[in-house]
């Protein structure tokens, strides 16, 4: 005897995706021309944004004692709080 309800689990049934040399050829240039369209993307943003906050001192431009209570300048960037982002540095590199 069968039930009258349908089954609690559905089936799911996926089409046939086309497969072979041309269609790994073609995702393996999207995924290229995808690196190199984000690539572009983050060059353009480092000229016009050259600087981001130092990962030492997080920006402050202080570096701390081991006690805390003293400071002196960060040694990274020499007080300023900024370093120059590496596209940037590739983007003057270019320049000459």
């Amino acid at each position: 005897m069968t039930s009258p309800f349908p089954s609690p689990i559905p089936t799911l049934t996926l089409p046939n995706l086309p497969s072979g040399p041309l269609t790994t050829i073609g995702l393996t240039l999207a995924g290229l021309a995808l690196g190199v369209l984000i690539l572009a993307a983050y060059l353009w943003t480092c000229r016009f944004w050259p600087y981001a906050n130092c990962p030492r001192c997080e920006g402050t431009g202080k570096s701390r004692s081991p006690g805390g209570k003293t400071f002196r300048n960060c040694p990274r960037c020499q007080g300023t709080g900024r370093r120059e982002r590496l596209g940037r540095r590739l983007l003057r590199k270019g320049d000459h």
